[in-house]
């Protein structure tokens, strides 16, 4: 654990407190509005809101993050985060609530943005990306997985409220103390770049499909959250089951995240995408043929495997066809998931308008979907692969010279 430098130490805290933070408030939120009065259509407008506004925001906050001090950016963006949760004390009203929820949209992405594209910068400066980004992602990931269970031990043993307090005070102490131990690192360049331009790798096809293809990953996720709880109560299976059956795909998702991350590096990478993409889909469907718990159990153990290679490997692709604009791709890269948290829900709840069993099928046209998009991206590797060949071999000139 060489690699991890102070600085990288401290965004990954930063990445692993904020994820736990948004893992501790996603349970508690709807119960929170719903003790306010607002009804149920509401409720589920003004918790959604939020990720509108985060996919809206980060499109663009690569661009800020590139064009000022990252850094700086990052901590006053950070703080800004931490302090809105402070708003839920004193919000009282629907209006109320939805301003705080627009402004946690818009902060979350600037202050997340800015701290990826910092430890972009300084993976690649360690020499050893893979395993800095291998080893964030495994932080995060089990972090949200121990949120909810915070979140509801908080709300159980104290009040709702003090969750928003807790909420703060992480945050808050969080990004201060990312910022103390990042003090002694250099940022890079600015670059003047236009705060609402769209990102010239967007031209790019390649890009389009990884990002594409991330897009269905996440979707298959968001899906799996919506429907399986419907499926479980209509087979019989306690909320408290499918709770942990979803903690399951989480923590397999979490535990190959640092293997992963030296795989993203190698050559073998775009092959375990395409296969990964493609099989995540079915996984998931096979769900609705069965109401056994184990065997459901098994499959999510598959989807978190079978997910787990593709946020990293299509992060570095386009953090790598974005060269020193790393804050462009992670802006990027957040978007999309955000967009994949709003438009999964949606496209679950029309197929589960059918029978709940059609909202499995969500995944697999994603996955039928991701078949022309994974040739687009092989190609390319293999182009690529047998340029990186052609370039190793010294040519017929310098063999005879050598010689």
């Amino acid at each position: 654990m060489k690699f991890l430098k102070p600085g990288i130490m401290g965004l990954i805290v930063f990445s692993g407190i904020t994820m736990l933070t948004v893992g501790m408030v996603a349970p508690i939120l709807p119960l929170y509005f719903k003790d306010a009065g607002l009804p149920v259509g509401e409720n589920g407008a003004v918790v959604a809101v939020s990720g509108f506004m985060s996919a809206l925001a980060a499109l663009f906050a690569g661009n800020a993050a590139d064009r000022f001090d990252r850094k700086k950016f990052m901590g006053v963006s950070g703080v800004v985060l931490g302090v809105l949760p402070l708003g839920y004390l004193i919000a009282h009203s629907t209006g109320a609530f939805v301003a705080l929820r627009v402004l946690q949209g818009l902060a979350a992405p600037l202050a997340g943005v800015a701290a990826q594209a910092i430890l972009m910068e300084l993976a690649q400066r360690s020499g050893r990306r893979g395993e800095v980004l291998g080893a964030e992602r495994t932080v995060s990931s089990s972090t949200f997985v121990a949120g909810p269970v915070l979140g509801g031990a908080i709300g159980g043993f104290l009040a709702l409220r003090a969750v928003f307090v807790v909420q703060a005070c992480l945050l808050i102490a969080a990004t201060l103390f990312a910022l103390l131990l990042l003090r002694k690192e250099e940022g890079p360049p600015r670059q003047p770049v236009k705060l609402l331009s769209l990102p010239e790798i967007l031209k790019d096809k390649v890009t389009l499909a990884l990002l594409t293809l991330l897009l269905f990953d996440f979707m298959n996720f968001q899906v799996l959250t919506f429907v399986l709880p419907l499926y479980g109560k209509d087979k019989g299976i306690s909320a408290a089951t499918v709770g942990l059956l979803i903690t399951v795909q989480s923590l397999a998702y979490a535990l190959l995240q640092g293997p992963v991350g030296k795989l993203a590096e190698g050559r073998r990478a775009m092959p375990v995408l395409a296969a990964c993409t493609v099989a995540g889909g079915p996984v998931v469907w096979l769900c609705s043929l069965t109401d056994d718990p184990l065997v459901i159990g098994v499959l999510m153990v598959l989807f978190g495997l079978a997910s787990a290679p593709v946020f990293l490997v299509v992060m570095m692709t386009v953090a790598d066809a974005a060269g020193e604009r790393a804050g462009v791709a992670m802006g990027l890269i957040n978007s999309v998931i955000y967009v994949a948290a709003g438009l999964a829900p949606l496209v679950s709840a029309l197929l589960s308008e059918l029978s709940t069993r059609q909202g499995f099928l969500a995944p697999v046209l994603n996955s039928l979907l991701s078949i022309p998009l994974v040739v687009v991206v092989w190609r390319w590797a293999r182009d690529q692969q047998t340029a990186d060949a052609a370039a190793e071999q010294p040519s017929d000139a310098t063999a005879v010279e050598e010689k």
